[in-house]
């Protein structure tokens, strides 16, 4: 009877270590997925958080977003960008997408005209989220290739393309994701 509790006893405890040498892999595991996880993130997705009332209402100063971090834009997508005007440092700036690469823009009589091929007469694509917003400004002009032409949807406090230009691609951080 001896043999057998003696027999028994490093059976419980080799059962023990396999039971602890499982649960430290398994915390292991997970420390290693969650970095690789954190390291994917920070590398397609950043925080911003807004600041002043470009973008008001659809954004209003203080609100924190969820940017994707992409080189393709659509119409209507809001974007941050980097941006160095009238200072060497450069800013961080939030606005809307209104015209892409061989769009023609024009904005006259306080209105926003974007012509490409589907639109051969002209559209406003600023009719989507407010149909009476005031574009003012005399801008007649094709986009560039590898640049995109931006608006702040408030637009009388709103630093944008009518000031600085078409924005290069290259100076976008990324799209601002829905609902965040």
């Amino acid at each position: 009877m001896e043999n057998q509790a003696a027999a028994g006893k490093p059976n419980k405890r080799r059962r023990r270590l396999t039971v602890l040498v499982s649960i430290l892999a398994i915390i292991v595991a997970f420390m290693i997925l969650s970095t690789l996880l954190a390291n994917w993130a920070n590398r397609h997705y950043a925080d911003f958080k807004v600041n002043g009332s470009a973008m008001a209402p659809a954004l209003t100063s203080g609100k924190v977003v969820l940017v994707k971090k992409t080189t393709t834009f659509r119409i209507d997508d809001i974007v941050v960008f980097k941006i160095t005007y009238h200072s060497s440092t450069p800013k961080e700036l939030i606005d809307r997408v209104v015209a892409l690469s061989g769009d023609r823009v024009v904005i006259s009589g306080n209105k926003l005209s974007v012509y490409d091929s589907s639109h051969q007469n002209g559209y406003n694509p600023s009719t989507g989220y407010d149909p009476n917003v005031n574009t003012v400004g005399n801008v007649s002009l094709t986009v560039p290739v590898g640049y995109v032409y931006v608006l702040g949807d408030n637009r009388s406090d709103s630093l944008d393309s009518r000031t600085f230009g078409p924005l290069a691609k290259s100076a976008v951080i990324g799209t601002v994701v829905p609902g965040s």
